[in-house]
């Protein structure tokens, strides 16, 4: 499966009650990411805003075992 033109997906690396996350690589740059698919249909804003609010609290803490956000929508 190709994503937005520009991450290949390779295969599945994580799975949990609200979401699926898989393993994919920049198809230009060869880059490794992990690529999280919502399995809701669509989720509360609150939802995305909590997450969004944990992440900003990781990297605040200077957290180094998270992975950058490339994309989000």
């Amino acid at each position: 499966m190709i994503i937005e033109n520009k991450y290949k997906v390779e295969k599945q690396i994580g799975k949990g009650t609200y979401s699926n996350v898989y393993y994919a690589k920049h198809i230009e740059k060869g880059t490794s990411v992990a690529i999280k698919f919502d399995n809701e249909l669509e989720l509360s804003k609150k939802l995305i805003q909590h997450e969004i609010q944990i992440y900003l609290i990781l990297k605040k803490h200077k957290i180094t075992n998270i992975v950058p956000i490339k994309s989000f929508g």
